[in-house]
């Protein structure tokens, strides 16, 4: 009996020890970058998304000037580079699509093929350089100086973990996508990691707790706008501007199906959508 009792005492021991070094390994927390390796390679193989879209523009600290929100939902086919979007700012809702290289603004209930700007030093160059942008993004996170915690987060359904991401700079700069935009916005490619710095960069990531996800991604940082996107004289935007901008990503691999429009229009500025 003696004996019986010990090789149950041993057998008991033996399974919690099992148990808790399961539950050792099951709690060893993972190394944040190891997380975002898997996130960024996670949203690469999905190939589409649908997106979230709140961009908030505001007039730096110590300034003035007007601002403007832009919230929307946009379906992107990452590998074909084809979107269709649909956005508001202002009280004004636009529908935009993307597809063939050719983008289309619907105003009111006219379609529109952007042929001009929207306004001074924004048009269709820009829109290109915003889609393969958009496209891309995972690989804004591919080189990133360091990754630290922030906290626990909510996105939508979904329980992730926030992350401070520092951006390594110099590997931006040299972000296809990302010189492609700035050439057209008129930005020296030379000197794009110096206008990274000094915009004052920050970005951070929230990637879903049950398996390597991004579920939502922040970008602020400070521009220089000395147009401010005028219209008759008009400034719609701060000439110094802070412009902070939270992407969610509820959905990835979703079909989606873009054409182009029959029978749009040519764009050829503002003036059209005002009867100019």
């Amino acid at each position: 009996m003696k004996n019986k009792t010990i090789v149950i005492a041993g057998l008991l021991i033996i399974v919690m020890l099992a148990v808790l070094l399961i539950a050792g390994c099951g709690s060893k927390a993972q190394d944040p970058q190891e997380s975002l390796n898997q996130a960024v390679q996670s949203a690469r193989e999905a190939e589409s998304v649908k997106a979230q879209i709140n961009v908030t523009v505001s007039p730096q600290a110590g300034t003035t000037g007007m601002g403007v929100d832009v919230q929307g939902d946009a379906g992107l086919d990452m590998k074909a580079k084809t979107m269709e979007a649909s956005l508001s700012a202002m009280g004004i809702s636009l529908d935009l699509r993307y597809v063939n290289s050719s983008g289309y603004l619907k105003f009111g209930s006219t379609w529109y093929e952007l042929t001009g700007e929207l306004v001074p030093g924004i048009g269709k160059d820009t829109l290109d350089g915003f889609v393969n942008l958009l496209a891309g993004y995972p690989d804004l996170f591919s080189n990133v100086a360091e990754i630290t915690k922030a906290g626990d987060k909510k996105v939508g359904n979904y329980d992730c973990t926030n992350y401070d991401v520092t951006p390594d700079l110099n590997a931006l700069a040299a972000n296809a996508s990302i010189r492609q935009l700035a050439e057209q916005l008129g930005m020296e490619s030379g000197s794009l990691a110096d206008t990274l710095q000094q915009a004052g960069l920050e970005m951070q990531i929230a990637i879903q707790k049950s398996e390597p996800i991004i579920r939502e991604v922040f970008i602020a940082a400070n521009a220089d706008m000395p147009q401010g996107g005028k219209i008759m004289g008009i400034p719609l935007l701060p000439a110094k501007a802070h412009i902070e901008t939270v992407i969610d990503f509820p959905e990835y691999g979703i079909a989606v199906k873009v054409e182009a429009p029959q029978g749009a229009k040519p764009f050829t500025g503002i003036g059209d959508l005002l009867g100019l």
